[in-house]
């Protein structure tokens, strides 16, 4: 691809002809900018893309949108029509999913986006002969008109022939810059058996470049496509008995991988997951501390018992393990239900109160911990779905 440049006005007005800039500028004519009728100097310099320039105080108030769109369609009409323009220099890029599907892959595979279509192969293909811009063909104005006409000469004898122009239709170019050609527009081309070609222009240093978005070239499109296939096989021979190999040996690997995750997902059942975790893992990811804040941690210790008791002073504690108190309880009350809540656990309020209370409180918690033969059964879930997922996904891997 050429790298893009700023556009520049290509073509000017004089005596309502449009000249563009490759042609003699002679300096004592006025030429006029064809979208805002200002007078525009040429600028052929050896540095820079030729073109026209407005003067300093212009209030042209055309966007270079406009301007590229008038510039691309009215150099392609110039081009068809001229008969001194390199042809083979102007490339319409056809994006290979236009093209059919039987060589799309093997394109991709070696690197190929785009097909590169000559203008030269067009004009000789549709039989060119004129190209005007802003013409009426039907219920629409077509950037570029093209008739098609093919030269004939009948030969008698050695001294007598007879020259014939066999009227073949017509060709459409629609510019697209900022506006697509729309649905209707399109249908009614496909309707009339008309060949066209929709493309995004891009000015470059070299010329044009065009990026086709639509098209529909009758009985052009198989040519090129058989053209493809001749040239990779010619070009490309090495290539392709590779990708043949790759694609053999991608099967082959692929067909044992499914026969690998389909006994794998057969045996899911019969695993044990505790067999592999240790004890300390296990107790490790089903556990929740809860802690009486800026206290430190000397020692554990497992519970053995939990009761009330009273002191000698008529006091009511609780006494753990018949050797330790609480230290702070409603804080570490507070933690623990702070810490299995934010982990995701529903906890549901216990709200009441004793007999002769008046106003409802807290008066417990219930926690939804997860039960462990159903916390082994969803790992197991997990892992079939996951390996049904590897499963369905080894088809539509992209042989490399």
């Amino acid at each position: 691809m050429y790298v893009k440049s700023d556009v520049k006005l290509e073509f000017a007005e004089i005596d309502s002809r449009l000249i563009h800039i490759s042609e003699r500028i002679l300096k004592n004519l006025v030429y006029l900018c064809p979208l805002c009728k200002e007078e525009v100097i040429s600028r052929k310099g050896s540095q820079r893309r030729h073109h026209f320039s407005h003067k300093p105080e212009s209030n042209c108030s055309a966007s270079e949108e406009t301007i590229l769109h008038f510039n691309a369609k009215n150099y392609l009409a110039y081009c068809i029509s001229s008969d001194e323009m390199n042809l083979d220099d102007i490339i319409f890029y056809i994006p290979i999913d236009m093209l059919d599907e039987s060589i799309q892959r093997v394109l991709q595979i070696l690197g190929i986006q785009y097909y590169p279509l000559a203008l030269n192969k067009l004009k000789s293909f549709y039989y060119f002969r004129r190209g005007k811009a802003e013409q009426r063909i039907g219920n629409y104005i077509a950037d570029v008109l093209v008739k098609c006409k093919e030269y004939r000469r009948w030969d008698y004898d050695e001294y007598e022939y007879d020259d014939e122009l066999i009227d073949r239709g017509y060709f459409v170019f629609e510019m697209r810059v900022s506006h697509e050609i729309g649905e209707k527009k399109e249908r009614d081309l496909l309707d009339s058996g008309i060949p066209f070609i929709e493309a995004i222009p891009e000015q470059t240093e070299r010329g044009y470049m065009f990026r086709v978005t639509s098209m529909s070239l009758l009985g052009m499109l198989k040519g090129i496509e058989e053209q493809l296939i001749h040239m990779l096989s010619k070009h490309f021979e090495e290539e392709l008995i590779q990708v043949g190999k790759n694609m053999f040996n991608s099967t082959v690997e692929k067909e044992l991988r499914k026969s690998a995750i389909e006994r794998a997902i057969e045996n899911v059942d019969d695993l044990n997951l505790r067999d592999y975790i240790s004890a300390e893992q296990f107790a490790s990811i089903n556990s929740i501390t809860a802690q009486a804040y800026k206290s430190e941690v000397h020692q554990t210790a497992s519970l053995q018992s939990m009761r009330y008791k009273t002191s000698n002073e008529g006091n009511n504690y609780i006494s753990i393990n018949e050797q330790f108190n609480w230290v702070r309880s409603e804080n570490i009350l507070f933690d623990l239900v702070k810490k299995i809540e934010k982990q995701g656990y529903k906890v549901e309020l216990l709200i009441g109160g004793y007999s002769n209370s008046s106003k409802g409180k807290v008066v417990g918690f219930k926690f939804y911990l997860p039960d462990r033969y159903l916390y082994g059964e969803q790992l197991k879930r997990i892992m079939k779905a996951g390996l049904m997922d590897l499963l369905n996904n080894v088809d539509e891997e992209q042989v490399v």
